[in-house]
């Protein structure tokens, strides 16, 4: 189901909001938006251009679902 541009994923493990970190290159993002690549959940995700505040600005990247973890990142957290 379409929602937006986005896919609406009823098994997805992150929500839109949430602040999750990409196990390979070792990056922080906030999920924006999901969608499906070949079958796989990829998280859309604005990635902070600075690994301790948001204030440098962000990028867009797709990260697919088995290559990402709950975020630990205390700094992007109360740096919203």
């Amino acid at each position: 189901m379409a929602c937006g541009g986005s896919e609406i994923i009823a098994d997805m493990a992150f929500s839109i909001g949430t602040l999750i970190h990409n196990k390979l290159s070792n990056e922080d993002g906030r999920v924006t938006r999901t969608l499906t690549e070949g079958g796989t959940l990829v998280y859309v995700v604005s990635v902070s251009l600075d690994a301790t505040s948001w204030m440098m600005g962000a990028r867009e990247s797709h990260w697919p679902e088995p290559e990402v973890e709950l975020s630990t990142n205390n700094f992007l957290m109360q740096n919203q």
